[in-house]
């Protein structure tokens, strides 16, 4: 799979050699957004209420086993949404533009350590009565990788197992 590295600037994508890209072109092929990661946990009753309501209506939550993360997906043209996620939350990645039957869309991923922050925070327990169905997800999730808001799975732990170095802790 071929990765080429691009900064997101307003409407604009900028790959790293500094030649502009518009995000509505159909040619740019696949790609991975490497974004600045934002640490800012002190948010005000707006942007609280815009990502409780973003994860209710958009949040896929789940992992791989391992690792937890919630996806969300959208079309090209709600890329400052997701810029605007990726300001309030640490260690996102927005990924994009894929195609698929001729729509644009971006994948913002939150996921292992840096989701266990935000679940530390108590953001997701405001869930319940906003949306009970995506509540119900996100509980689901946190049962299979959580234990007391801490991830249960150490991969790091594991992949030193695996090679037969120990254990830590």
């Amino acid at each position: 799979m071929y990765f080429r590295r691009f900064h997101v600037l307003e409407h604009l994508i900028y790959d790293t050699k500094g030649e502009g890209i518009q995000s509505g072109d159909s040619n740019l092929g696949m790609f991975h957004v490497i974004m600045c990661n934002v640490t800012n946990m002190n948010w005000s009753d707006v942007d609280r209420g815009f990502l409780l309501g973003f994860f209710a209506c958009n949040g896929s939550y789940g992992g791989d086993g391992q690792t937890p993360q919630i996806v969300v997906r959208m079309g090209s043209d709600q890329l400052p949404v997701l810029n605007y996620v990726q300001s309030l939350l640490p260690g996102a990645v927005i990924y994009g533009p894929y195609t698929n039957r001729g729509n644009l869309y971006y994948q913002w991923i939150l996921r292992g350590a840096d989701l266990a922050v935000v679940v530390k925070s108590g953001l997701f327990d405001l869930l319940e009565p906003i949306s009970p169905a995506a509540f119900a997800r996100f509980e689901e999730m946190r049962r299979n990788y959580f234990r007391d808001d801490r991830l249960r799975f150490n991969v790091q732990r594991r992949r030193k197992a695996r090679k037969g170095e120990g254990l830590l802790d």
